[in-house]
């Protein structure tokens, strides 16, 4: 009921909205609204499609790093594991705040105004994320399961994607969840670091 209101809302005309309230029978209709986003300066679909094109691409991306980085320090036996294991619960605890993350991202990275910089900063991998699917390989992936696949004669690299991988299906798709809907809502960066290309806006933004 709250959506039929809202689109009843959306084709009723504004005077009689503002004289009479929400209702689901209006006096006089208008299409004015429609016209006015379809119209007036960036498309609400062009939004969209930066939206969803940055949602899809950011999830894959992100899930693909935090992945990868998981499984690494997962292993017992990989050189520097406790050092990059601090280094990412140091993340998650302090940062360097936004005006020096502006100066690196825009001076050293050059991302300013471009889709590069709805992309990368803050989003693209979460210390959160990691250590979460770092936690569900150690506990829900037995080490018997990978010494057979070894043992068969493959390698770190067939072992991650043939028994690893579809023995994750639970936390990729809880990761990938977190990364899209952290992406799909993002308005910071936009604001931030697009000021001058308008048409790289999203749908947060464009609202």
């Amino acid at each position: 009921l709250p959506m039929i209101l809202m689109f009843t809302s959306s084709l009723t005309d504004n005077t009689e909205l503002i004289a009479t309230g929400y209702t689901y029978f209006p006096k006089k209709w208008s299409l004015y609204a429609y016209e006015y986003i379809f119209s007036t300066g960036n498309s609400v679909v062009h939004a969209y499609g930066i939206s969803v094109l940055l949602t899809f691409a950011g999830t894959a991306l992100a899930l693909t790093i935090t992945t990868l980085l998981a499984y690494a320090i997962s292993k017992k036996d990989m050189p520097g594991r406790k050092a990059i294991t601090f280094l990412i619960v140091f993340s998650m605890l302090f940062n360097g705040g936004l005006v020096p993350t502006y100066i690196i991202y825009t001076n050293l990275f050059g991302i300013k105004n471009s889709f590069w910089a709805l992309l990368i900063p803050g989003l693209l991998m979460n210390g959160f994320n990691v250590m979460l699917m770092k936690s569900y390989f150690v506990s829900s992936i037995p080490e018997e399961i990978l010494d057979a696949a070894y043992i068969d004669g493959a390698s770190e690299t067939r072992t991650f994607l043939s028994v690893v991988i579809p023995l994750s299906k639970p936390i990729l798709a809880t990761i990938a969840l977190f990364a899209g809907i952290a992406y799909w809502n993002d308005w910071m960066n936009g604001y931030i670091y697009l000021t001058k290309r308008t048409d790289l806006y999203s749908v947060q933004n464009l609202l």
